[in-house]
């Protein structure tokens, strides 16, 4: 299933990163040395990693606005981080900068200025309406996805699959059995990492992959939900 467009609190949940890098090439964050993959999906380049960087804190604990770039790890274990990215609260994968948002289909689809976030030099957090561009460009459906903030459900064809890792869990990073419709035609290779909630506690591992957008509305931000 795919989920593109619900608005909810501040759970711990991945980042994908939009970039300028050739894509296709193996991107290295100068911060920590960490290594992605990248992938060309229409005239974006994404990262085909989930971000992995910051300092371990316990999912008991709140992220905060200081001069360490926190992460949760599933479990509390680096090791998922290693395998499967990062989760952080929204406020800290955007640097605690403001909301923003696309105006349209491209090139208005991002930011006036995008925003880093916690994101590596040249990459930014994806605005609504690029991850929008995102959806048009890998299914068979791209009219369920209009650029438009009142439209959320459960919304195309096969986008979902296209976008989502092949491998059934065993060992991560998966996706649990049976993983209908999984292709990753993309190249976006989504991988189900789920999310820490905001009592602590962590959920949905092998099952749900949620991802952040840089636009906020009222008290809540946009995610994406891959299921």
């Amino acid at each position: 299933g795919y989920y593109p467009s619900i608005a909810i609190g501040q759970d711990g949940l991945l980042v994908a990163a939009l970039g300028v890098s050739v894509c296709g090439n193996t991107l290295i964050d100068s911060r920590d040395g960490k290594t992605y993959d990248t992938v060309e999906i229409g005239s974006q380049c994404w990262m085909a990693d989930n971000l992995n960087v910051g300092t371990l804190l316990a999912g008991a604990s709140s992220q905060t606005n200081n001069a360490t770039i926190e992460k949760y790890c599933f479990s509390d274990t680096e090791a998922n981080c290693t395998s499967d990215g990062g989760l952080y609260q929204w406020d800290e994968a955007m640097n605690y900068s403001a909301s923003c948002n696309g105006t349209g289909g491209p090139p208005s689809d991002k930011c006036a200025a995008p925003v880093t976030g916690i994101c590596p030099t040249g990459w930014h957090m994806p605005s609504h309406y690029e991850w929008t561009t995102l959806e048009k460009n890998v299914g068979s459906n791209p009219g369920a996805f209009p650029y438009d903030t009142t439209i959320t459900g459960w919304l195309g064809t096969d986008e979902g699959g296209n976008l989502k890792g092949t491998t059934v869990c065993g060992s991560f990073p998966c996706w649990n059995s049976p993983n209908t419709g999984a292709t990753n035609f993309s190249g976006f290779t989504a991988w189900a990492a789920g999310y820490r909630h905001t009592d602590g506690s962590f959920f949905s591992r092998g099952a749900d992959a949620l991802f952040w957008t840089s636009l906020e509305s009222g008290t809540n931000a946009w995610n994406r939900n891959l299921n």
